[in-house]
């Protein structure tokens, strides 16, 4: 009792930050309540506390120099941090407010490794305490990027242990996992931290003991803090038990009493199944010196539940990684997939994200078919295709189609391996019988273009069909197209609307297209200009030239739209500026003419050449007509 009373003759030292004003990234809610209800509690507990909000780089480098000088010699230090914080490659970092990180190697100019809070209470004589309620999900990790395949960004914090005794640190939440902002005016971390901090008499240990219990309730059990490192074997408080001004009472140290085997076996009895290492821990403080043997059974108790913990964060870290991997890089044709697909070019944006997170989730689920499959999917985005074929190639050995179905994809254009049409309809067969709708629609393909069998337009329809049925856009376009040319099936206009508007409705700019033609010339069902217009006007969106030539045909003749040279126009030159020899060719006629633009027969004779080339008959004889050949 006289050395808790005691307590607040001895010289302590605190140093708070609150950082919240990131201006990278959204603003954090609770840092700087957090900040200042932790430096006025430490205050009230006769602590010395420089306090700081929304530190930059330069800010809290100056702060923890400043705190490291002041540290020397005291009996007690203690730095609290609320804000952003991450790990990468194995290092745990602090943010400061300005910090950008493009990139990981910024990280080291940027952002403060832990180990330098270490460092400036590690001056202490005493207790040292480093309390991080900054493990909040990282804004910044979504958008660095990672210089090193072998480097990773870490969910939450990686466990650290520092060297030596007398230093706890003490984190909101465990290794691996991240911890919650609040809705209220505190984090739950800090909320329960300051439920118990003033508690009188309650020994440092059961302090933090009583924080995670807090924080297990607060959050549904959800957020689990914890602490590492060790303290002296001595008893320590924050809060004194009775008045801090007592007069001083003379320490007289006796030898421990013996204790005998049974009180200790007794004592093992109540903690041996605990999975509270704080109570292990103290079990080893009260009998470890008495009995070797119960000792080294509580340590062994303890190293265990520490290699559980291990074990539980690397698989929820695994778990968070393969779910984003699943978000960014399904696809939209795997039966296989568990989160609504994306095409190759949707995840572009984000590849640096999904290779990261499918790599980290392969890494932890390596027999999980879906996820290397699509680790093999971001590599082939990426043009890596040698490591793309390896990941598909796992995935395959599985039976899984859509590796396959993109093994053969990968021998049909010769990206990683020598182009191989027959190789690739070899797999192409097995997964299409698998039902995978992609390799349906690509055997279609191979049997209509005669690519590593015998060109067979019936049998082209049969595997078209099977794709379309299981709704593949493209393979509807290409029905269509065969019902519209009466290729491997009987010829029906009728047929080809039908087919022709499921992929339009799929947003395929082609069926778009072809679609607005139908309507334009009344085939297959009734002309309607203006339900032209509106199809066309989609696919032309969408960058489609011939779309935009049509759309151009419409306007130069008033069909469906208002009549007008000028939006005619308009549209022949999105469609030239594409390469499109029809564009080409109606734009020259349109300088010739001066129809919508300025009469200008040397741009017209330039665009006329230019469809000329490709091979355009009008063009050509304008050309003739023109003496310009």
């Amino acid at each position: 009792m006289s050395c808790a009373a005691s307590a607040f003759a001895e010289r302590r030292v605190a140093l708070v930050i609150g950082n919240a004003d990131y201006r990278q990234e959204a603003r954090l809610q609770n840092p700087l309540n957090d900040a200042d209800d932790v430096a006025a509690a430490l205050s009230r507990l006769q602590f010395d506390v420089d306090k700081h909000h929304d530190l930059t780089f330069a800010g809290m480098r100056r702060a923890l120099r400043e705190f490291s000088r002041k540290a020397a010699g005291a009996d007690m230090a203690v730095v609290f941090f609320a804000g952003h914080g991450m790990e990468v490659g194995g290092r745990n970092y602090l943010i400061p407010t300005d910090a950008q990180l493009a990139t990981d190697l910024d990280l080291s100019y940027e952002a403060f490794e832990i180990e330098k809070v270490m460092d400036a209470v590690a001056r202490a004589n005493g207790v040292k305490l480093v309390i991080l309620d900054a493990c909040r999900n990282n804004p910044f990790a979504q958008a660095m990027e990672l210089t090193s395949p072998s480097r990773s960004i870490g969910r939450g914090f990686k466990r650290v242990e520092p060297e030596g005794g007398g230093m706890l640190i003490a984190y909101s939440a465990a290794a691996g996992t991240t911890a919650d902002d609040g809705n209220g005016r505190n984090s739950p971390y800090t909320q329960a931290l300051l439920e118990h901090i003033e508690e009188p008499g309650v020994e440092i240990r059961i302090l933090f003991g009583k924080v995670r219990d807090s924080v297990l309730q607060h959050t549904g059990r959800q957020q689990r803090p914890a602490e590492y490192g060790s303290l002296p074997g001595t008893a320590i408080f924050l809060s004194a038990t009775q008045s801090p001004t007592p007069t001083p009472v003379p320490i007289v140290r006796t030898p421990a009493p013996s204790v005998s085997v049974e009180t200790v076996v007794a004592a093992w009895s109540m903690v041996e199944k605990s999975d509270d290492v704080g109570l292990l821990q103290a079990f080893r403080k009260q009998f470890g010196e008495r009995n070797a043997f119960y000792d080294a059974l509580a340590m062994r108790r303890i190293d265990a539940l520490s290699k559980d913990e291990e074990k539980s964060a690397e698989k929820a870290e695994g778990m968070a990684a393969r779910d984003t991997c699943d978000r960014l890089v399904a696809s939209p044709v795997d039966k296989g997939a568990r989160a609504p697909g994306r095409n190759y070019e949707e995840f572009e944006q984000d590849i640096g994200e999904a290779l990261l997170a499918c790599w980290r989730a392969a890494k932890a689920f390596p027999n999980d078919l879906t996820t290397r499959y699509q680790l093999g999917r971001t590599y082939h985005a990426k043009k890596d295709y040698s490591a793309a074929l390896q990941e598909y190639r796992v995935a395959a050995a599985g039976g899984y189609a859509a590796a396959m179905t993109n093994i053969g994809a990968l021998y049909a254009a010769g990206l990683g391996v020598e182009k191989d049409d027959v190789e690739a309809v070899k797999w192409y067969r097995v997964a299409a019988a698998l039902g995978n709708a992609q390799a349906q629609f690509n055997f279609g393909v191979a049997y209509a273009n005669g690519q590593g069998l015998r060109r067979d337009d019936a049998q082209a329809v049969i595997w078209y069909r099977k794709a379309a049925e299981q709704r593949h856009p493209y393979a509807q376009f290409h029905l269509g197209w065969m019902y519209e040319q009466g290729h491997g099936v009987e010829k029906s206009e009728t047929e080809a609307v039908r087919w022709y508007r499921l992929a339009a409705e799929q947003g395929v700019s082609g069926s778009q297209s072809n679609l607005g033609t139908m309507y334009r010339e009344g085939r297959g069902v009734g002309r309607n200009y203006a339900e032209a217009v509106k199809w066309y006007r989609k696919a032309a969106a969408q960058g489609d030239s011939d779309a935009q030539v049509n759309l151009g045909y419409m306007y130069r003749k008033g069909l469906g739209v208002e009549q007008s040279n000028a939006e005619g126009a308009k549209w022949y030159r999105k469609s030239a500026d594409q390469g499109n020899m029809f564009g080409q060719a109606n734009l020259a006629s349109m300088y010739e003419q001066g129809f919508g633009v300025a009469k200008d027969i040397d741009k017209a004779v330039e665009l006329y050449r230019k469809a000329a080339a490709q091979g355009n008959e009008a063009a050509k004889e304008s050309l003739a007509r023109l003496g310009k050949t």
